[in-house]
Parts: C-alpha cells; sequence; structure tokens
C-alpha cells in the first residue's frame, strides 16, 4: 500500500501542538489529514475510506468511538477491554506500581472503605483511579474517612454509581516517562512531569528505555500501538500504565519516529 492511500484524522483542537508537529509529520511521509468533525458521530456521515487505511488520534472518548463504530482501517489504537487495568495487572504484576491493587464498583468502594484500606495495609489514605483506559475521572488520592462519590467526581465527569475503579495504597512517584510502542518495540520516548502532565524538558534515562524496552518484549501488548509510561519509587523502576496510542499525548517524543512506524503498522493492515 503506498503512502498516499494512508489518512490520518485528526482531532486538532484536543492536542493543537501536537497535531500541528504530527500534520507536518504526515504529510512529508506522503500521507494526508482530514480534520475530525465531531458531528459525524451524530449524523454517522464520516468519509467511507473504503480503498483506503484511516488512523485516529484525538480524545479517548473519540478514539473509542471510531474504533467500535467507524468502519475505518484500523480505525483506532484503543481496545478498551485489553487497556483496562484488571486486564493487564496480573500479568503484570512483577512490575506493576500500584500494588496491592483492588477493583471493585466505587458504591461499593465508598461502602467499604475503611475495610478496603485495612485489605490492602493503604493507612488512612488510599490512591483511585477508573479501571477503564477511558479515565471518566482523573486518578487521586482520597482520605478514608472523607471519601464519596461526589470526592471522585461523580455527577461530573460519570454518572454510573457502580463504575469499576481500582484502588491502591498512596505511594510517592519519581521520574517519568512515556514510550511509544510499536510492535513490541519502543520507538520513541520523553520524560514528563507529572504534576499537570506536561512533557519535561530532560532526555529520558537510558535505564527507563532498557526498562521499557525489556517489558514491552515480555508482555502480551494490549494493541499493536500503544504508550506505555514508567516510573521511579522506592530505589527501581516499575510500569506505572499502558494506555491507547490514540488518545494519548505524546509529549517531546520524536514525532517523525512515531509516525513513520505507525505507518508502516497501518501499511500491513490486510484486508
Amino acid at each position: 500500500m503506498s503512502a498516499s492511500q494512508i489518512q490520518w484524522v485528526l482531532e486538532q483542537d484536543v492536542l493543537p501542538e501536537l497535531h500541528e508537529k504530527m500534520a507536518r509529520s504526515i504529510r512529508a511521509c506522503g500521507m494526508s489529514v482530514i480534520p475530525w468533525q465531531d458531528d459525524w458521530k451524530s449524523t454517522g456521515d464520516w468519509p467511507q475510506l473504503t480503498s483506503q487505511r484511516a488512523i485516529f488520534h484525538g480524545s479517548l472518548e473519540n478514539a473509542a468511538f471510531v474504533r467500535n463504530e467507524i468502519p475505518w482501517k484500523p480505525g483506532a489504537y484503543c481496545n478498551v477491554e485489553r487497556f483496562q487495568c484488571s486486564s493487564w495487572y496480573p500479568s503484570t504484576s512483577r512490575w506493576v506500581f500500584n500494588q496491592p491493587w483492588k477493583v471493585m464498583p466505587a458504591q461499593e468502594l465508598i461502602a467499604t472503605a475503611r475495610s478496603v484500606a485495612h485489605e490492602l495495609a493503604a493507612g488512612e489514605r488510599l490512591f483511585v483511579r477508573p479501571d477503564s483506559p477511558l479515565k471518566p475521572f482523573s486518578g487521586r488520592v482520597v482520605e478514608v474517612n472523607d471519601i464519596s462519590l461526589d470526592r471522585l467526581d461523580f455527577g461530573f465527569y460519570f454518572d454510573d454509581p457502580v463504575l469499576p475503579v481500582l484502588i491502591a495504597p498512596v505511594r510517592e512517584v519519581g521520574r517519568e516517562s512515556r514510550f511509544v510502542i510499536v510492535n513490541s518495540r519502543v520507538v520513541a520516548t520523553s520524560d514528563y512531569v507529572s504534576e499537570g502532565r506536561a512533557a519535561s524538558s530532560s532526555d529520558v534515562n537510558d535505564s527507563h528505555s532498557d526498562f521499557a524496552a525489556h517489558v514491552a518484549k515480555s508482555i502480551s501488548s494490549p494493541d499493536d500501538v500503544y504508550v506505555m509510561d514508567i516510573c521511579e519509587s522506592d530505589g527501581r523502576l516499575w510500569l506505572l500504565e499502558l494506555n491507547p496510542f490514540s488518545g494519548a499525548d505524546l509529549y517531546n517524543c520524536n514525532i517523525d519516529d512515531v509516525v513513520n512506524a505507525v505507518k508502516g503498522v497501518i501499511a500491513s493492515v490486510q484486508e
């Protein structure tokens, strides 16, 4: 398949600076860019692209919509089920940062917070995040004596009281790095600052890159393309998160390397 038959659909108002860089790189490789239109979800009038390949990049919500509802190939790297924490945590227990951990409905956590904290040896505070990679609320630290659905932004970002959430003890996180993984291989890296999820000006430590490469080769990939976050804590490296590529910020990753690697995967998609 030629590069001219590959289309990138970019939701450019979500990550404008990143998508400006991506668009330049995409066009330099001979591929095309189509701006995402939100009204496609209500009208169903999205481009058919039946004789071409298309990949979306933008918000997690729309990445999941493309993956599930629009018959583009590959459409979006956003396999929601495989990116749920409860799907990949068990097989990565030797590396995963949040441990011990437990997944349960949010409403049940509220009713049993004290016993859950005791079970996890978590003291008076808990780390809580959605099990879903679509992140209907942001992960946060909550006080056991003050936990409520409101503290999890219920009614603002989500309205399902039995939304599955992951709970773990609170731990200090050190330096963090993001890696783009393509076919189980690291193709681009960037440090970032967890506060505000902003790119860091520092280069990725070689030990982080080596660790990410080892984990990527050792696990069952949740998708052909995804992002992996690594962190330092307690004197060692940990696997912090696996996230869908089609809804991920790439911080200071080399965009040319990312676009070229994804191009290769898309070109190999079979009818």
